[in-house]
């Protein structure tokens, strides 16, 4: 890629992690609920998960899943069987959490 690209690139990568989003809001809610230590861990996570996105765009995942409806179905369930995974594991540990209480 051409260095103008690269710094357009940046620019934008740069605009949207400083707008206000889900994430701040997350790490704004969890600094009022649970203190600084633990806010710490949440900013981490909303960076890293955002870093991965950005590297993934520009290593163009966009331009294969746009080419191949294969990967994109592919994607989509590896997508929903982790948040089912995670949202289930959630729900069972409070579940067992509220029986013992």
């Amino acid at each position: 890629m051409l260095l103008d690209t690269w710094l357009l690139y940046l620019i934008a990568c740069l605009g949207l992690s400083l707008s206000p989003g889900p994430n701040g809001l997350l790490a704004l809610t969890h600094g009022a609920l649970h203190g600084s230590r633990r806010t710490l861990f949440t900013i981490v996570g909303g960076a890293t998960g955002f870093m991965l996105i950005i590297a993934l765009c520009m290593f163009g995942i966009g331009a294969l899943l746009k080419s191949s409806v294969v990967w994109l179905t592919v994607l989509k369930w590896v997508g929903g069987g982790i948040l089912f995974g995670w949202v289930s594991r959630y729900g069972a540990r409070h579940r067992l959490r509220a029986r013992w209480m």
